[in-house]
């Protein structure tokens, strides 16, 4: 199935979003991307977030119960683009990918840093290095996985400070790819405890394992084989005691001389680093770790913000206080918490009201106690807190069907872009109704019958036809889902490795010295292709092209690896054009493979021709639905309370709000039923009596006045239950 977002050749960033209960559907596939995927929580789906040829961070993130052979996180290929290759994955929390086949994190022919990341039961590996991937992996905790950290295939990682649990290998490196080489790579400053197999070396594998320990023993420099002494592995707390063999046990590395620790304390403490994900200062047998607010989460000024922390070490007593403080410049200057100078070590939150603090995306927290204050940064680095400002416009549910010309009430509620309420909203917004339209439309492009073998040419082992169609052969924007070429004889073989590609452009024709195009490409079809009728011939796109609806495009078609025919070249229809639209080549493996052919290698031929085409499109659009007031009356504290009234019949419709400055938001769908005119009332009582009202049929929004009458040897004492809004007078009641 389809990602849920995708993004190709872009700039994409998701943020504090929450996708769940879409068990069939892969959620975020990036390709060709910076990517900024932050804060988001993935629950109960598909395959989580799978970044190809992207560089930027995945960092944050709550993904747990995927379904079926679903990564959390898979990475594969360098970033080619401008700019800093690097694709950071931190600080995530990963768990539950039970299918035999599910990782944690899968790194394919990339290179990376994976960091200070939680990963625990996934049916296949805690972490994934294959298809001769170079990555860091630092500070990572993996428990409860088939592999820890599997390394293959010419693959070499560094690995250190993670600490591997309960794995049935904790490490395992072999030859998947079956070309002979297994993993490279070091880890150092590791434990590995708990696990049926500790390291497992295939398929001509090596691994250089210093000062780390390992259960069963493992030759290297500083290797123990001692009982880490975790505080208590059966509740999950493998925090080291202050007496573990693992303490100061490690090397420093280059990285640590800034780093932190899984949980962002100092990696280095006295000069000295601990084995493991986690770091100790014994000389400090209380200590405090702040779990909230998470590092480079962004709030708002005037948000409450829950501060949380917890105590650790065997010192605390009952009545020990601590004291919060707060920086706005990254710890150059601290200033006190009002209400936050006295708190219960235990107590475990405060909720801090940031309404008179300044804009600043440099604050972090620290925590004072004992006569020894202690330091713990709130999530590894700095958060932010800015000023609020209007992003949307949020509805009340509105309730389906509705019945047409009543009104029924509704609230508007301001919001800021962290999806919090914009009280400073006082103006009013214009109300809409409307319903979406849609539509599958065949866009014929062509009127002539050349018959031209392109881009068949099957006599020949590769061959590529790169021709521009304008804006107005196409129509509006679109969703171009598909495309049929008229084949009037069918060629000899199958296409092998047949590609259509499609891209913007702002070209109608081609100069004297037409270019391969090599960039802005989406591969909308591919297949090993076996044409098996004449006349028109579908192909449905694997990956639609969102048509912009103002450029022209460039449509790719290519084939490689074909073992050529001596005849049989698979023939379709064309139009001759005033000016030269295509350009076009064959080879006999002399220039490789089409899809990287660039600039004037091979040199292309151009000409006139160009294939008729029908091109599949899917617009989409919205129909308007009468309603009234078109205005609301003024917002107040941001919130606005009203009546609509929908004119007529609809179904499927929404109502928006828009302030006229890129503010707007839809309520959800609904129906709406058409007046029936007068409606039949039939009441019922129960007890010793009856109730009448002066008619059966009332028209909408009638007072109807409802009598009570007692039986025999029984009198009225009063109405109960909702009488809000009744008239209530004696034995009769009028109901609005």
């Amino acid at each position: 199935a389809p990602a849920v977002l995708g993004s190709s050749y872009a700039m994409l960033t998701i943020v504090d979003c929450t996708f769940s209960n879409m068990p069939n559907s892969m959620i975020i596939q990036p390709l060709n991307s910076r990517i900024d995927l932050a804060n988001n929580v993935i629950h109960n789906t598909g395959e989580a977030i799978n970044a190809r040829y992207c560089a930027g961070r995945i960092a944050s993130n709550i993904i747990y119960d995927l379904v079926g052979n679903a990564d959390a996180i898979d990475v594969d290929f360098i970033w080619g683009g401008d700019g800093e290759a690097l694709i950071e994955v931190e600080y995530n929390y990963l768990r539950s990918g039970p299918s035999y086949n599910a990782d944690g994190i899968d790194f394919g022919s990339a290179s990376g840093v994976a960091r200070g990341n939680f990963i625990s039961s996934f049916g296949d590996k805690g972490i994934s290095v294959g298809e001769f991937s170079y990555p860091e992996i630092y500070n990572n905790y993996i428990e409860n996985c088939n592999m820890g950290i599997a390394i293959k295939d010419g693959s070499i990682p560094i690995i250190e400070n993670n600490t591997i649990v309960n794995c049935v290998y904790g490490i395992n490196s072999y030859d998947k790819s079956l070309d002979g080489i297994g993993g490279r790579g070091t880890f150092y400053n590791g434990i590995i405890w708990d696990c049926g197999t500790s390291i497992l070396l295939q398929d001509d594998s090596t691994l250089d394992v210093g000062y780390s320990t390992i259960e069963g023993g493992w030759a290297g420099v500083g290797n123990l084989t001692n009982n880490p002494l975790f505080i208590d592995p059966g509740s999950g707390d493998y925090h080291l005691q202050s007496n573990s063999p693992c303490i100061n046990g490690g090397r420093i590395a280059d990285w640590m001389t800034d780093g932190v620790d899984l949980e962002g304390n100092p990696r280095i403490i006295y000069q000295l680093v601990d084995m493991g994900a986690y770091e100790i200062d014994v000389n400090m047998p209380r200590s405090i770790w702040l779990l909230s607010p998470r590092r480079e989460a962004i709030y708002e000024i005037g948000q409450v913000i829950p501060i949380t922390w917890g105590a650790y070490g065997p010192d605390w007593t009952a009545g020990d206080t601590i004291a919060l403080q707060v920086s706005a410049d990254s710890g150059l200057t601290w200033s006190n918490i009002v209400g936050a100078s006295n708190l219960q070590y235990d107590q475990g939150s405060f909720d801090w009201h940031t309404d008179s603090m300044p804009e600043s995306d440099q604050y972090r927290m620290k925590v004072l106690y004992g006569a020894n204050p202690a330091v713990a940064d709130a999530s590894r680095g700095d958060f932010a807190l800015e000023i609020p400002m209007l992003d949307h416009f949020d509805w009340s549910t509105v309730v389906s069907p509705r019945i047409a010309n009543l009104p029924f009430p509704v609230t508007i509620t301001a919001m800021s872009m962290r999806a919090n309420p914009f009280e400073a909203f006082n103006g009013t917004v214009s109300i809409s109704g409307w319903m979406p339209s849609v539509g599958d439309l065949e866009v014929g492009i062509g009127a002539g019958t050349v018959s031209w073998y392109y881009p068949m040419p099957v006599t020949y082992s590769e061959a590529r036809l790169q021709s521009i169609y304008l804006d107005s052969e196409i129509g509006g924007a679109c969703s171009i889902t598909g495309l049929y070429l008229n084949v009037m004889s069918l060629p000899s073989r199958q296409l092998t490795n047949w590609k259509i590609r499609i891209r913007h452009t702002s070209l109608s024709s081609y100069a004297a010295s037409p270019v391969w195009e090599s960039t802005g490409w989406t591969v909308v079809y591919q297949a090993n292709e076996s044409v098996g009728s004449t006349g028109w011939y579908k192909f449905i796109f694997t990956t639609p092209f969102a048509y912009n609806g103002t450029d022209n495009i460039m449509i790719d078609f290519l084939y490689d690896r074909h073992r050529s025919a001596w005849s049989g070249n698979g023939m379709c229809e064309a139009s001759t054009t005033a000016q030269n639209r295509s350009i076009y080549y064959r080879a006999r493996s002399s220039f490789g493979n089409p899809i990287n052919w660039t600039g004037t290698s091979p040199p292309p031929k151009q000409g006139a021709n160009l294939l008729n085409l029908r091109l599949l499109t899917f617009a989409a659009g919205t129909q308007p639905i009468s309603i009234t007031p078109v205005t609301s009356g003024n917002f107040v504290d941001g919130i606005w309370t009203g009546a609509v009234t929908v004119l007529g019949a609809a179904t499927n419709m929404a109502l928006t709000a828009d302030d006229g400055s890129s503010h707007a938001g839809d309520s959800i769908f609904f129906d709406v039923l058409d007046s029936p005119g007068n409606y039949w009332l039939e009441l019922s009582t129960q007890g010793s009596g009856i109730v009448d009202v002066v008619s059966d049929w009332f028209a909408i929004g009638s007072n109807v006045p409802v009598t009570a009458y007692a039986d025999q040897f029984y009198e009225f004492d009063t109405w109960t239950g909702d009488t809000g809004g009744c008239a209530v007078a004696g034995d009769m009641i009028t109901v609005h």
